[in-house]
């Protein structure tokens, strides 16, 4: 294992140019791309919702209700900072604690977004999005003063039998969402813990 670890070490040091230039440039790239899907079916959510008469605002607000484009933001965000720190940084520091946090975070979102869509919504038809919010905003619209919409089944008393349902459905999510977090951080100690180790037998 140490002579594994010993070659590892020597190999990041002779490739040195993916981890401080390439890497940053994809993580910017996926970053801007998430960015415009999000925008794209932003836009056309407010161009149906025109084309249907609906109340665009209303609209809007529930666009922004969904689990699925707040964490792909947000991971569009995080990924945009951890991009620009590694070319300015060029790998000479450590990474700063609230980067690694915020990565850990979205991590742990994008994750849940993939599983709670997989066990709970993979036969259901929702145009506007794809996995759940821990929480049903009551938003209802100015003009029709429609009943209170819920961006997931699930979510829905008038659907699942009840707040009773609603309240099991959002404990779940929530163990769901503690359990992949603890997992993430277990991994990025792991990890860290490798990379010193890797760097501590290349200097031997």
């Amino acid at each position: 294992m140490t002579m594994k670890a010993a070659r590892s070490a020597r190999s990041l040091r002779a490739h040195p140019t993916f981890a401080t230039t390439l890497w940053p440039w994809l993580r910017i790239l996926a970053a801007l791309i998430v960015i415009a899907a999000v925008v794209a079916q932003l836009g056309a959510s407010i161009a149906k919702a025109e084309e249907l008469g609906r109340d665009v605002g209303t609209v809007v607000a529930n666009f922004l209700s969904f689990f699925t484009v707040l964490s792909n933001a947000m991971s569009a965000a995080v990924l945009c900072w951890a991009g620009v720190h590694s070319l300015i940084d060029k790998g000479e520091g450590a990474q700063p604690r609230s980067l690694s946090i915020a990565l850990a975070c979205v991590t742990t979102y994008m994750v849940v977004t993939g599983l709670v869509y997989n066990a709970l919504l993979r036969n259901e038809a929702l145009p506007q999005g794809s996995a759940p919010l821990v929480r049903g905003p009551l938003i209802v619209s100015p003009l029709t003063g429609e009943r209170p919409w819920y961006p997931y089944p699930f979510l829905n008393p008038f659907t699942v039998g009840g707040w009773g349902w609603v309240l099991v459905y959002v404990a779940v999510t929530a163990a769901v969402v503690l359990a992949v977090g603890l997992l993430v951080v277990a991994w990025t100690r792991r990890d860290s813990a490798l990379s010193k180790r890797d760097a501590t037998v290349s200097e031997r």
